[in-house]
């Protein structure tokens, strides 16, 4: 689902810190 809101809205720097620390994969 993660994907999807990125095709919505634009991922902020934030988002990026949030991938590498809850990484939607698991």
């Amino acid at each position: 689902m993660a994907g999807k809101l990125v095709l919505f809205m634009p991922p902020p720097p934030c988002y990026l810190l949030y991938l590498i620390t809850n990484p939607p994969f698991s």
